[in-house]
């Protein structure tokens, strides 16, 4: 088997397993590609009024959200009754999904100091609650509860005096959601859970209210790994196809270079049959420096040449070129015959 029929079949199987790997790098590439993108939306918000004890020194019987935030208001510790909440959740898919959500409220107590816990306590506010999705690309929470700061607040003084301790008491009211959804076109399981919360500092005169709103299924640990899958299969999907190209355009080039060996060797074979009683084989090239040398351009000139001189024409024959020539006197008269695959870039 010749050597460039070699080059093609390792060339050729070379490029369909390269483009397999393609293939199916791609096929994983847009699988995760969607799964880092099924989320189209999600929002969270936390809306929430304080009501106050009765007394003389405040017209105000409670303040709203906006109130609160818009005057940066701290609030007096022993004047706060209780706390109306209110939890707004709402995500958006790009592709349907079945599985189901689950969610309630509940206080989480801390005492810390300098970020160290010393005690955590968890009360349930409402029941865990259960809905099934079936084949849903959406799905939105509302809940609300009515919490009453001075229990909690004094569960932490009482904790704080018991043990003489210097802390910082914490309480926050989340809505807890966690859901399991599933997707066969794209073959994923996926866990999402989020914490909304609302976060009061239970000091001994006044305090401030924060809320945290921030949702993160798209920077969850699960999301984070598939867009790591999504990288290396985009990476693996890139060079394969980029080697698949390279390939395929040593085949053409294989084919080109072919074609011009079968060319130039059709057309020498012809010039020799044709011609062979005027056409001599020669053993080595003629020094050309002892002779006025005059380039022929095409075979039909040098006939033309020879039926004048009537001289023979004398056939040498190197490695990328046949020589023909014709020697009158001191002027050598000379035509090449070029295999331009011997001259093109090799691969």
């Amino acid at each position: 088997m010749k050597k460039r029929n070699i080059k093609y079949i390792i060339y050729f199987f070379i490029v369909v397993f390269f483009l397999v790997l393609f293939a199916f790098t791609y096929s994983k590439c847009i699988k995760y590609y969607r799964i880092t993108n099924l989320v189209d939306n999600e929002y969270a918000s936390v809306n929430y009024n304080v009501y106050l004890k009765e007394n003389d020194d405040f017209n105000e019987t409670y303040y709203t959200k906006s109130t609160i935030e818009k005057e940066n208001k701290k609030l007096i510790s022993n004047l706060i009754d209780h706390l109306n909440i209110k939890y707004n959740y709402k995500i958006k898919l790009n592709s349907n999904v079945s599985g189901y959500y689950t969610y309630y409220i509940k206080a989480i107590l801390s005492s810390e100091q300098k970020g160290a816990n010393f005690w955590i306590k968890e009360y349930a506010l409402t029941k865990e609650k259960t809905i099934v999705l079936d084949n849903m690309s959406e799905y939105s929470i509302t809940d609300e509860v009515d919490v009453n700061y001075q229990d909690y607040y004094k569960i932490l003084l009482d904790f704080k005096s018991k043990y003489n301790i210097d802390t910082d008491e914490l309480a926050k009211f989340a809505l807890v959601i966690n859901s399991h959804y599933s997707n066969n076109k794209l073959d994923i399981d996926f866990d999402n859970d989020n914490n909304i919360e609302l976060i009061i500092p239970l000091n001994d005169t006044a305090t401030s209210i924060e809320v945290n709103e921030s949702v993160n299924t798209k920077d969850n640990e699960l999301m984070k790994s598939y867009y790591k899958e999504y990288e290396i299969y985009g990476i693996m999907c890139l060079c394969s196809f980029m080697i698949s190209i390279i390939f395929i355009i040593l085949i053409i080039n294989l084919y080109i270079r072919g074609k011009k060996v079968a060319d130039y060797s059709s057309m020498l074979k012809g010039l020799l049959d044709k011609y062979d009683d005027i056409i001599v084989d020669a053993k080595g090239v003629p020094e050309f420096k002892k002779y006025n040398v005059i380039q022929i351009k095409s075979f039909d000139e040098l006939l033309d040449v020879y039926n004048n001189v009537q001289e023979p024409i004398n056939h040498y024959q190197e490695e990328n070129k046949a020589i023909f020539t014709i020697i009158n006197k001191k002027v050598i008269y000379v035509y090449e015959l070029i295999d331009k695959s011997k001259i093109s870039v090799k691969w």
